[in-house]
C-alpha cells in the first residue's frame, strides 16, 4: 500500500476517534445536567436512614419481630405515603420517623412548628410527631387492625440536644444513641398484645402495598409541593 495512503487512513481514523470522544464527552455532560443531583443534606439524610434502619433491623432479628425499612406505600389507587420504618413486635406496631437535623431541637407536643437552634439563630422545622401521626393514619387504613401503635422519632447524632416537652404518651423522641435501650424498654414494660399470626398478617399486608414505581414517586413529590415545604428548614 502507498505510504501516503497509509498516512491518510491513519489520519482519518484518528480524526474519527477524536470526534467520537467529543460526542461521548458532550453526551455525558448532557446526561449529568438532566439528572437530579443529590444535595449534601439529602446524602446525610440517606446515610442516617441506612444506619438507623440497620440498627432496628438487627434488633428485630434478635427479638422475633419484623421490620420494614424505609419504603413508599400505595393503597386505594391514589393514596401514597413514605415511611422511614415500621417495626412490628408482639407489644406494638412502632412507626419510625428518622431525622438528620443539626443543632439543638426544641418543640412542644403537637404544635405545628418546632425549632432547630444554631448558636443564636432559631429556624422553624416541621413537627415530626404530626408528620408521623399522618403515617399512622395511613397504616391503620391499610391494616384495619386495632393493635397498640407507637410513634418513634429518632434523631441522628448531628442533633446536639433534644428539648421536647408535652410529648404524647404513645410517642418516643430520642437520639440514635438511645435507640436500642428504648426498644428494649418497650419490650420489657409493655405486655404482649399481638400474636405471631397477627405479626405475620400485618407484615405481609403492609409489604403488599410497598411500591417503587417512578410514577408513584412523582405523585408523592407533587403531594409534598402542595404542603408549602418552603415554610420550613430541614
Amino acid at each position: 500500500m502507498d505510504f501516503e495512503k497509509v498516512k491518510y487512513i491513519i489520519g482519518i481514523s484518528i480524526s474519527m476517534l477524536f470526534i467520537l470522544a467529543l460526542l461521548i464527552f458532550f453526551f455525558v455532560r448532557f446526561l449529568n445536567k438532566r439528572m437530579p443531583k443529590e444535595s449534601y443534606t439529602d446524602k446525610l439524610g440517606r446515610e442516617a436512614e441506612n444506619k438507623i434502619n440497620k440498627i432496628i433491623k438487627s434488633w428485630a432479628d434478635r427479638n422475633n419481630a419484623h421490620y420494614i425499612s424505609s419504603s413508599m406505600f400505595k393503597y386505594d389507587k391514589n393514596k401514597i405515603f413514605e415511611v422511614d420504618g415500621i417495626l412490628i413486635t408482639a407489644r406494638a406496631l412502632i412507626i419510625v420517623e428518622i431525622k438528620n437535623i443539626n443543632g439543638v431541637i426544641e418543640g412542644k407536643g403537637l404544635e405545628k412548628t418546632w425549632f432547630k437552634i444554631l448558636g443564636t439563630k432559631r429556624h422553624e422545622i416541621r413537627n415530626p410527631i404530626i408528620q408521623n401521626e399522618k403515617h399512622i393514619e395511613h397504616i391503620l387504613a391499610i391494616t384495619k387492625l386495632k393493635v397498640p401503635m407507637l410513634s418513634l422519632i429518632v434523631f441522628d447524632n448531628r442533633t446536639e440536644a433534644l428539648n421536647c416537652s408535652d410529648v404524647p404518651p404513645h410517642v418516643i423522641v430520642i437520639k440514635v444513641n438511645d435507640l436500642e435501650t428504648s426498644l428494649n424498654e418497650i419490650n420489657d414494660q409493655l405486655m404482649p398484645k399481638i400474636n405471631m399470626a397477627e405479626i405475620q398478617q400485618i407484615y405481609y399486608s403492609l409489604s403488599e402495598h410497598v411500591t417503587s414505581e417512578p410514577e408513584d414517586y412523582k405523585m408523592l413529590l407533587s403531594f409534598g409541593k402542595e404542603k408549602d415545604n418552603n415554610d420550613f428548614t430541614i
